[in-house]
């Protein structure tokens, strides 16, 4: 650019610092070789002067931006199940770089990061380090950052969608196993599967939120995934367990149970959750009893789906029934029924070999 600048360059903790000592001519050589000496002792100190630096610039630690983050734009913008899964996200995987200044953290040490949270979980590690490359780009664009973005080369792990969900042998051994494990999980799963719905949300519905003559559960734009209201339709299945569920409540002898808002209220008294909670371990113990292995609760939300396709229901149609606001979202259960597929095999294969073909 044509501009003189006098730097120090100097490996400090294992990196190579590059700091700036000031601009020519309005600093002298003399006060240039002075300066230098004084940030050398510094860093053989073990102190970082451009860390230091940053810290007189005001400059914000990944900690105090991700607040900042979430003050200003999770909290108002965002979903209470968005915020709630970045929250948990940072200080699972990104509470140790918590103090770092933000023009301090490099890419080498992200994509280092990056390899080692997927030691446990690729889908975790992309997480994270999208959620730390958002953190930058906000800094940049409302808070006057200029340093450099160090996810910006990190590549993401390759992830594969799954296709899994209970099979028509498996389906029977499941409900039956439900039904033996008893209440209230034995109602709590089959709900899973004849409404399609999340986890999260089957355990926080309210009964203020259905309605028994349309037949439809209203789920909240503050539970919903894609943060905006969700009207699901209620299968005879469904309703029956609803109905049933909302005598007995009724005639409950706990008052907590009998007053209670939730369909599924929480077993115990305490703590600070009033719906029920932690579905994990009964859920192995059905598929442990069903001798159904690599299953998880949210692949019966895929069982509904692969059921509806094979039930010759259209995408968008599937989709709707999901509470889906993107198709993209319900394309896999296009992969899931293959009846459509056999039959055009079964029309080529006999164009093959001469044999009749079958009109579809």
């Amino acid at each position: 650019t044509g501009s003189t600048a006098f730097y120090i360059v100097k490996k400090h903790k294992g990196r190579v610092i590059r700091c700036k000592l000031g601009d020519f001519p309005g600093m002298t050589i003399e006060q240039a070789r002075k300066a230098a000496v004084v940030d050398v002792v510094k860093a053989n100190n073990g102190i970082d002067p451009m860390a230091e630096r940053r810290a007189e610039r005001g400059e914000m630690t990944i900690g105090e931006m991700f607040k900042v983050y979430k003050d200003e734009h999770l909290s108002p913008r965002c979903s209470p199940r968005t915020l709630k899964q970045d929250d948990w996200l940072f200080n699972r995987h990104l509470a140790g770089i918590t103090s770092r200044r933000l023009g301090d953290y490099s890419p080498a040490a992200a994509k280092s990061l990056h390899v080692q949270i997927a030691k446990s979980s690729k889908t975790s590690a992309n997480r994270s380090i999208q959620l730390l490359r958002r953190l930058y780009n906000y800094a940049g664009k409302h808070h006057e950052y200029q340093g450099l973005n160090p996810t910006r080369n990190v590549e993401m792990f390759r992830e594969n969608s799954r296709e899994r969900f209970l099979s028509d042998a498996e389906l029977p051994r499941f409900l039956a196993a439900a039904e033996a494990e008893g209440q209230p999980w034995q109602d709590f799963f089959k709900l899973c599967l004849f409404t399609g719905a999340r986890r999260s949300n089957l355990q926080a519905m309210k009964w203020k939120d259905i309605d028994m003559k349309a037949a439809t559960w209203r789920i909240s734009g503050d539970e919903t995934k894609n943060g905006t209201d969700t009207t699901l339709p209620l299968a005879a299945p469904a309703l029956e367990i609803l109905e049933r569920r909302k005598t007995e409540q009724a005639g409950a002898e706990s008052d907590r149970i009998k007053t209670s808002e939730y369909v599924f209220p929480a077993l115990r008294d305490k703590g600070d959750t009033l719906h029920l909670s932690q579905p994990a371990r009964p859920f192995d113990r059905i598929c442990k009893a069903a001798k159904i292995e690599g299953v998880t609760i949210h692949d019966l939300r895929r069982t509904a789906g692969a059921w509806l396709a094979a039930s010759g229901a259209s995408l968008p149609m599937i989709g709707k029934a999901l509470g889906h606001s993107d198709l993209r979202a319900t394309a896999i259960y296009a992969r899931l029924d293959l009846a459509p597929v056999r039959a055009a095999m079964e029309v080529a294969t006999a164009n093959m070999t001469g044999g009749k073909a079958v009109k579809q």
